[in-house]
């Protein structure tokens, strides 16, 4: 299975384009992307929703700089993956619109995407879904899946947390509300500590209140934190870390001895990947997407050290090792995506 096709993500999803007209029922083989309508289903509201917002926002920056003009953008908010009637709706209507292209923003919809995908009626359409990396590659020439090899990063996020843990004990808060994780994330998060650190292990909770969750590795003696997107407590506005000016709010690790403070940011390049879509398939090259790849190496995923010198030196030695097509890992996707190995431990 290609990568390139299933690439990931991030929290992340993720893909998009063309259609030529927002309700124009003519076909063209390059579109023009001062005409070309989109329609973008996402599981929560943009204006309210982060996972959402992050998506959409990112998505039409790099519409708008594809130089889309008053082109239309079709959205579908608030659907849920899990609600068949809400995404027949949502795919109707936006067929019905002469939507070109159709993108899923969570990997939830991928199923529904493909059945529209293989309906004779569509075969003008493109759709784009965000896959997990489980999700098998679409033979349909009119669909793309889409998997960000966010585990890249979280390799040398591991190795950051290694790094710059004195106990050995790492603490790893998922928000489940944001992103799903994935076994291939937390198996290369520890292998990236565990290559600098032979004796660290992983603390894993996975909540939908990363405060708790923090205070919880806490209070399993955890010195490095990797958390999802928390910088404020909700309840009372308190900020519980210290947020560099450099960092990226997104996906973050943390040290939690003496200032408690952000020491990284994990980023996905929503903005660079929806870029490559867009031109690829107004362009009539739809089909490269197939071949792309979407990790370090392409700029998609990468890390933001805020750390001393030896710790950024050697993310970036390993950058170049990433850069250079070598195996940095030492896994195969499919076997970082089995269990959790020895030294994660869900509490």
């Amino acid at each position: 299975m290609k990568l390139a096709k299933k690439l990931a993500a991030v929290a992340l999803v993720v893909v998009m384009i063309f259609l030529l007209g927002a309700c124009s029922n003519e076909t063209e083989d390059i579109l023009d992307i001062s005409t070309v309508n989109i329609g973008i289903i996402t599981k929560g509201d943009v204006e309210d929703d982060d996972y959402s917002s992050v998506h959409f926002d990112a998505f039409r920056t790099a519409y708008e700089f594809s130089g889309a003009g008053g082109s239309q953008i079709t959205k579908e908010q608030n659907v849920s993956p899990a609600d068949v009637n809400a995404m027949e709706y949502a795919m109707t209507d936006l067929v019905e619109r002469g939507c070109r292209i159709v993108v899923g923003t969570h990997q939830g919809y991928y199923s529904e995407l493909l059945k529209y995908a293989q309906q004779e009626d569509n075969q003008n359409i493109f759709f784009a879904a965000i896959a997990d990396y489980n999700q098998p590659e679409p033979a349909e020439e009119n669909m793309v899946a889409v998997v960000i090899k966010k585990y890249e990063s979280e390799y040398l996020e591991g190795v950051m947390a290694g790094m710059s843990s004195k106990s050995g004990k790492i603490g790893y808060v998922s928000d489940k509300t944001y992103y799903e994780l994935d076994n291939a994330d937390i198996n290369a998060f520890l292998l990236g500590a565990k290559s600098v650190n032979s004796s660290a292990s992983v603390s894993l909770v996975i909540t939908d209140n990363v405060k708790d969750g923090i205070d919880k590795v806490i209070a399993a003696g955890c010195d490095v934190i990797y958390s999802r997107n928390y910088t404020v407590n909700e309840e009372t506005g308190e900020k519980f870390f210290t947020v560099p000016d450099s960092l990226n709010k997104a996906m973050t690790l943390n040290k939690v001895d003496g200032e408690k403070e952000f020491i990284s940011g994990s980023v996905v390049n929503l903005d660079y990947i929806y870029t490559q879509i867009i031109d690829d398939t107004v362009n009539d090259k739809f089909a490269d997407l197939n071949e792309r790849t979407w990790g370090i190496k392409d700029g998609a995923v990468d890390v933001a050290p805020a750390a001393d010198t030896a710790v950024k030196n050697a993310v970036d030695a390993l950058k170049d090792r990433f850069n250079k097509g070598e195996d940095v890992i030492g896994m195969t996707l499919e076997q970082l995506n089995a269990s959790y190995l020895d030294g994660v431990s869900e509490i």
